[in-house]
C-alpha cells in the first residue's frame, strides 16, 4: 500500500491469481527493471532485495495487455514479495517450512547446485560458438539467475526429490489430499484455467494432465504429470541454449525422451 503513489495507475488493481496465472499484465522484461544486473551481486537481506525489487517493477509501464497470457518471471518475484509481507517470512524459509520439509525434500536448496566448489553435482553449461562451456556456481554469479528471482524458479532439486514433489501433484490430480501440505481446493486451483486457455497456474494443462518445463539458460528440465495414466515423469539436463528456442539440441533431446518415456509408460501402465 506504501507504493499507491508511485506504482503505474494500471497495477493497482491486479490480484495474486492474475500474477500466478502470467495474466497480470505487468512488466514482464527483468531486463527492463533498472540495475537488474547489480542483484546477481547483491549482499543485502533478500527480503530487502524483493521489496526494493518490486518498487521498481511496479514503476516501469506495461508491456503486455491484463487478462492476456505472457510468460512472466517478474509476476512471480512480485507474487514471493507479497507472501514475505503477508507472513514476515522469506519466500525461502516458506518454501522449507511450508514445502519442503512436511514432504522429506532434503536435497533441495536455492540458486546453483554445489557453490561450495567441490563439483558433487553437474555444473550448468552455456553454449559459445558453438562450444559448450561449464559454468562453475563457485566462482561465477552468473551460474543462475539471481536471488532476487527466486519465486520464479530458483530452487535446485535432487532426483528424488523432483519426483517426490511430482508425487504430490499426481496424487492431487487424481483427488488425493497430501495431509499437511496443501488442501485439495487448493490443488485444484493449481490445475484449472478460469479462462479456458490451456495455462493455469504454474502448469499447462490438458485433460487429465498437466504440463512444465523451465530453464534458468543454463539448466532446462520438462515434466508432465498424467492423472487418467498414473504417471508422473520428468527429464533434466544441464544444458539448454535458450536462445535457439525449440530447436535447441538439449531441448529437442529431451523432448524425445519424455516423449519415449510416456510410451513406455503407457505400455507398462496397461499391462
Amino acid at each position: 500500500p506504501e507504493l499507491i503513489d508511485t506504482m503505474r495507475p494500471e497495477y493497482r488493481a491486479v490480484r495474486l491469481d492474475e500474477l500466478l496465472s502470467n495474466r497480470s499484465g505487468v512488466v514482464s522484461s527483468t531486463s527492463a527493471i533498472p540495475g537488474y544486473d547489480d542483484y546477481f551481486f547483491d549482499e543485502r537481506p533478500i527480503q530487502e532485495q524483493r521489496q526494493k525489487f518490486v518498487e521498481k517493477a511496479l514503476s516501469i509501464p506495461s508491456d503486455s495487455i491484463r487478462g492476456t497470457f505472457k510468460y512472466n518471471n517478474v509476476g512471480y518475484t512480485l507474487a514471493g514479495a507479497m507472501l514475505e509481507r503477508a507472513s514476515g517470512l522469506s519466500w525461502e524459509t516458506l518454501l522449507k517450512t511450508r514445502l519442503f520439509n512436511p514432504l522429506g525434500m532434503v536435497g533441495t536448496g536455492f540458486g546453483a547446485p554445489d557453490t561450495q566448489g567441490v563439483l558433487a553435482q553437474p555444473v550448468g553449461h552455456s553454449i559459445e560458438s558453438s562450444a559448450w562451456l561449464p559454468v562453475d556456481p563457485a566462482v561465477e554469479a552468473v551460474a543462475d539467475n539471481p536471488a532476487v528471482l527466486g519465486p520464479a524458479g530458483g530452487v535446485h532439486l535432487t532426483l528424488n526429490d523432483i519426483g517426490t514433489y511430482l508425487r504430490l501433484h499426481l496424487q492431487g490430480l487424481r483427488g488425493e489430499y497430501t495431509a499437511g501440505v496443501l488442501n485439495q481446493t487448493s490443488l485444484d486451483k493449481l490445475y484449472v484455467s478460469e479462462d479456458g486457455l490451456p495455462y493455469a497456474m504454474g502448469w499447462s494443462v490438458g485433460e487429465q494432465l498437466v504440463f512444465h518445463d523451465g530453464s534458468n539458460t543454463i539448466w532446462l528440465a520438462m515434466m508432465v504429470v498424467n492423472a487418467e495414466k498414473n504417471t508422473a515423469l520428468f527429464v533434466v539436463t544441464n544444458a539448454a541454449d535458450e536462445e535457439a528456442g525449440l530447436q535447441s539440441a538439449p531441448r529437442q533431446a529431451i523432448t524425445a525422451l519424455l516423449t519415449a518415456m510416456g510410451e513406455r509408460a503407457e505400455a507398462a501402465f496397461q499391462n
